[in-house]
């Protein structure tokens, strides 16, 4: 899917599933977020009251099983409707400069190298992911929050100290605050839609 060359990372967005898999990930980190995903939105969009936004342009960057079980770049629209009675919460990031804020152009080379890339194969990488137990990289297959994370780490955002394997989508919300390691951003409360 083409995006418009004016978009960038402004929110992360969480939300709990209804699958097996969604249920295994919350029960096990003892969440209520089983997926994460990255929204793309025009810079003038990224606020902390995001309710006022245009979302008719925004997109939802995500590894998921519900559309083609890949990676996928999808309106925001189809985002929320997927699931539509379970709740979502966004957060945005709050870049300390237009210089860390992330431009089109690396946007859509990350987004050009993961889109297509299948989900998870391994249940086993899911399930350590949440001890921090993966010990290797393997990118053959994506995961939601470990794309998450790989994409932060190559737009410079995120430390690289840990792998992306090893990331879970409550790693991403007010769960846990001290799970990332930003570098240039913060990302600001958890906004419900």
């Amino acid at each position: 899917m083409d995006i418009a060359n004016n978009l960038t990372l402004g929110y992360l967005a969480l939300r709990n599933g209804s699958g097996i898999v969604s249920d295994i990930i919350e029960i096990g980190k003892e969440s209520k977020w089983s997926h994460v995903a990255m929204i793309l939105c025009d810079p003038i969009d990224i606020s902390s009251n995001p309710i006022e936004a245009n979302k008719n342009s925004w997109y939802c960057f995500e590894s998921n099983t519900d559309l083609g079980d890949n990676v996928h770049v999808i309106p925001w629209q189809d985002f929320i409707l997927k699931e539509s009675n379970n709740p979502i919460v966004i957060r945005p990031f709050i870049y300390e400069n237009n210089t860390t804020m992330p431009d089109y152009e690396r946007v859509k080379l990350i987004v050009d190298k993961y889109v297509g890339r299948p989900y998870e194969t391994h249940v086993s990488e899911l399930v350590l992911a949440a001890f921090r137990g993966n010990s290797s990289e393997d990118l053959g297959s994506l995961f939601c929050s470990e794309l998450t994370a790989l994409v932060l780490q190559e737009l410079g955002l995120l430390e690289a100290g840990r792998i992306a394997d090893n990331y879970v989508p409550a790693d991403f919300s007010t769960e846990r605050p001290n799970a990332l390691k930003l570098i240039g951003a913060l990302i600001g409360n958890e906004i419900c839609i």
